[in-house]
């Protein structure tokens, strides 16, 4: 297996969650531990990928209230040749503006589903479900469904994880 880490540049990428709106004022993100990933490549250099993963979360927020849409034009751009395509709680959102859930049924993180939801008008939204599969689209609806869904018939081995398989992990929060 071949995992490749995707962000807007190669290199050190922060994972800490950007400065986001809290109500009506900005809350910093100055007092949460800042980690580190190391981006193996940049949305030019992705090699082709049989899986995408795309997180969601505070990144994903921020990168839509900005209206920066790097990531969806790449995950729209590489959806025809995926054999599965996976979100993470609000990274369904990103799916959604990528035009990847049209027609299909998606769920997405349970406090965030209004929201989400009116990003995504050509998707059936799935309120009650954990996780939904449609097709080669995977979606759950947050990060402890996202854990669970291997155990929830989603094994591995189904998604081609015992051949060679070229993985990417899209992190919104690259920035």
């Amino acid at each position: 297996m071949s995992l490749s880490i995707i962000a807007n540049s190669t290199g050190p990428v922060h994972a800490r969650p950007p400065p986001h709106h809290m109500g009506d004022s900005i809350m910093e993100m100055d007092n949460m531990i800042d980690f580190q990933i190391l981006a193996t490549h940049d949305f030019t250099t992705a090699p082709p990928l049989d899986i995408i993963l795309v997180p969601g979360g505070l990144g994903a927020n921020t990168l839509i209230e900005k209206d920066e849409r790097v990531l969806e034009r790449f995950v729209a751009a590489r959806f025809p040749a995926a054999s599965h395509v996976l979100s993470v709680c609000t990274g369904a959102a990103l799916l959604a503006r990528a035009g990847v859930l049209d027609g299909r049924r998606a769920t997405t993180n349970k406090d965030a589903f209004e929201w989400v939801k009116s990003l995504g008008p050509r998707t059936t939204w799935v309120p009650s479900a954990r996780w939904v599969r449609d097709g080669k689209v995977w979606t759950s609806s947050g990060v402890s469904a996202g854990y669970e869904r291997p155990r929830g018939g989603v094994a591995l081995a189904p998604l081609g994880w015992r051949r060679r398989t070229k993985t990417s992990v899209s992190s919104p929060a690259c920035t």
